[in-house]
């Protein structure tokens, strides 16, 4: 069954919730089952663990970036490199989903570096586009390089087969919350 809205799930949440309420926060020994292991909320633990995920990975990548550029710098170039020019600070914002302010604040960064140029759009004067230099193109790539051996441990030490077979699930719910914003 696809779902169309938090509002409109409300109800099945609270349901799907109640099967695993309470398993995931710490009970005193007391209050544990005997001898059965809780269930865990799947849901919950995916969740969690990306996020843990994203810390881990986000602090290792932001310690090999050259030229103090942070993430949210790296994250524009690349989405500027692989998508093209001209969208607009706001449109860009929406996809990062951060606020107008911060966007502009981390546009202004790279614009300050010479990474990006922000024009006034040709069709309307009023809005801004924002478009990748070529030393802007060249810092993504340099970034680029410097964050892949960072991982370089996690690959040797796990292997290719634990991403390529986590890929499909976790791009199936990037998918899913993308469409469903």
């Amino acid at each position: 069954m696809a779902l169309k809205s938090p509002k409109h799930h409300a109800g099945q949440w609270r349901q799907y919730s109640a099967k695993y309420e309470g398993n995931y926060i710490a009970k005193k020994p007391s209050q544990q089952n005997s001898g059965q292991a809780p269930q865990q909320d799947p849901v919950f633990e995916f969740f969690r663990t990306v996020h843990i995920i994203e810390q881990l990975s986000r602090t290792r990548a932001e310690s090999a970036l050259p030229d103090e550029m942070k993430m949210a710098h790296f994250g524009v170039l690349s989405y500027l490199v692989h998508q093209g020019d001209g969208a607009s600070p706001a449109s860009i914002a929406e996809i990062f989903q951060v606020t107008r302010p911060s966007m502009t604040n981390t546009l202004q960064r790279l614009e300050a570096r010479d990474y990006i140029r922000i024009a006034a759009n040709p069709e309307d004067g009023r809005a801004k586009r924002v478009y990748l230099t070529s030393k802007g193109e060249k810092a993504f790539h340099k970034a680029r390089e410097a964050i892949a051996p960072v991982f370089n441990d996690i690959f040797q030490a796990l292997g290719e087969k634990v991403f390529l077979d986590s890929l499909p699930g976790l791009q199936e719910v990037a998918n899913y919350l993308d469409k469903n914003r």
